[in-house]
């Protein structure tokens, strides 16, 4: 599924710089991400952003299932992928890191996004609900540096397994 994590990381990219318009958590663009996990507008959004990247770049390779839940929450991508990898360094360009207010709470809030970069102890990310300050709770798309422990659930590496049927195109 080499295909399709680096066909998600350039859809992503393309992101960079989108913004709500119309409220919080809402706009054309951020709608169509809430939507790639069947969430209405006005919900965090950037575990939604990852998945809807990985759906659109499912529909343009002709892949018909997905490596994970089409999920908003973050917790839940990371408790559902059976590709996760923990805390392994280095991670891959291309994997998703999770990270969760609290570790130890199946339902914490969280962040995610897709890994473009590994540095020496750091790795820098493309983000859904962030801003240029490095929010988890933002208003655009950003790709930003953090400290590897920021990834405290881990690593999702989406090249080694198909497990859930797309239900629904999304643009």
């Amino acid at each position: 599924m080499e295909a399709l994590k680096g066909r998600a990381l350039l859809i992503a990219k393309t992101q960079i710089g989108v913004q709500e318009r119309g409220g919080k958590n809402t706009g054309p663009e951020v709608d169509a991400y809430l939507d790639a996990v069947f969430l209405p507008p006005g919900q965090n959004w950037c575990c939604a952003f990852v998945v809807w990247a990985h759906v659109i770049a499912a529909m343009e390779l002709h892949v018909t299932k997905l490596p994970f839940p089409r999920t908003g929450k973050v917790t839940r991508l990371w408790q559902a992928t059976n590709t996760r990898f923990g805390k392994r360094w280095p991670p891959a360009v291309g994997d998703i890191y999770c990270h969760a207010t609290d570790p130890l709470d199946p339902d914490s809030t969280g962040h995610c996004g897709l890994v473009t970069a590994v540095h020496a102890n750091a790795f820098t990310a493309i983000e859904g609900n962030t801003n240029r300050e490095g929010s988890r709770t933002g208003d655009s798309v950003w790709e930003h540096p953090r400290p590897r422990a920021y990834a405290n659930l881990g690593f999702i590496d989406i090249s080694h397994e198909i497990t859930v049927r797309i239900r629904r195109a999304t643009s």
